[in-house]
């Protein structure tokens, strides 16, 4: 087939979009430009072009931004997963070749021993549909990545509190699973528009590192010279409480479940057991969790003011 020149990223102001925005703009061979909504603060390379449209995406707007494009990226938030199946049927409307969905996260073919959320069935929703737009002529591409390692050490969201040198310590906490930083993820896109024939119609698996909730304490107490207070819970007492402030409206709730996907003992965590990873296909570093944690301790202020959860 044809290279894959010409991208379009939707999502490109969120956690990982300015991620993947950096490797496709940095590679010579790309293209890139942006979709974004009107409301949107996000601001971006000046000689990258970027279509604004209404906040409720509308089909015009869209396909009028993907007309010409070889490849769309989502990269949206949770609030947006559910609208790719719109974004889909306009690619292909518009004689996109290329889709790479906001799957990137936990081991999808394993979801099912974990806690059921609605994020997950919306995901299901939309594999099915990619698989249904092969007939049309789309090829597709989701990425596997386990956790958002670097983001999610800056933040809390996998349990530590660097400010306060606290962790939360779920069940074990000697559960190895796989992630990925940030940087990696977006280099894991733009080398798979390289590999078509290597990554067409199926998950792919990523990774940056193999650890374990105990092993990143270690190495924050080691880098920190601090003894850190530790809080051990149970998982499932966590989601539970979790669904609870769900079914009282509070999105935050969903962040326990998600969690439990991406580091939980026997929902596919370590995707390593099961499946061989494609960092040597598209030529991904793996690195060591010590240089992980002291990036990450490393951080500018902006960096993490920009990483934070609420």
């Amino acid at each position: 087939m044809a290279q894959i020149r010409k991208v379009t990223l939707i999502g490109a102001g969120g956690n990982i979009g300015p991620w993947i925005l950096k490797a496709l703009d940095d590679d010579p061979d790309f293209t890139v430009s942006v979709l974004a909504r009107q409301s949107s603060k996000s601001t971006f390379p000046f000689h990258v072009t970027v279509h604004r449209v209404d906040d409720s995406y509308p089909d015009e707007e869209v396909l009028k931004a993907f007309q010409g494009q070889d490849a769309v990226v989502c990269s949206v938030n949770m609030g947006g997963v559910t609208k790719q199946i719109a974004f889909i049927d306009l690619a292909v409307k518009a004689g996109v070749k290329w889709f790479i969905p906001a799957e990137f996260g936990g081991n999808k073919a394993k979801a099912q021993f974990g806690v059921k959320t609605p994020l997950y069935d919306a995901k299901e929703a939309i594999h099915k549909h990619l698989i249904e737009m092969e007939k049309k002529g789309l090829s597709w591409t989701a990425i596997t990545t386990g956790a958002f390692l670097d983001w999610g050490l800056s933040n809390g969201f996998i349990g530590f509190d660097i400010e306060d040198k606290r962790a939360k310590i779920y069940d074990s906490g000697d559960e190895q699973w796989t992630a990925t930083t940030l940087p990696t993820i977006g280099l894991a896109v733009a080398r798979a528009f390289k590999k078509p024939e290597e990554v067409k119609n199926r998950f792919i698996y990523i990774y940056s590192t193999r650890t374990s909730q105990n092993e990143i304490l270690k190495v924050f107490e080691a880098v920190t010279e601090k003894k850190w207070d530790v809080e051990h819970i149970k998982f499932d007492d966590e989601i539970a409480a979790g669904q609870e402030l769900l079914n009282q409206g509070n999105r935050l709730g969903i962040i326990p479940l998600i969690l439990s996907h991406l580091i939980r003992e026997n929902v596919g965590a370590d995707f390593t057991k099961d499946v061989e990873a494609d960092n040597d296909v598209l030529g991904l570093p793996t690195q060591n969790i010590e240089d992980i944690v002291k990036e990450v301790l490393a951080w500018p202020e902006e960096r993490i003011e920009a990483a934070r959860l609420v």
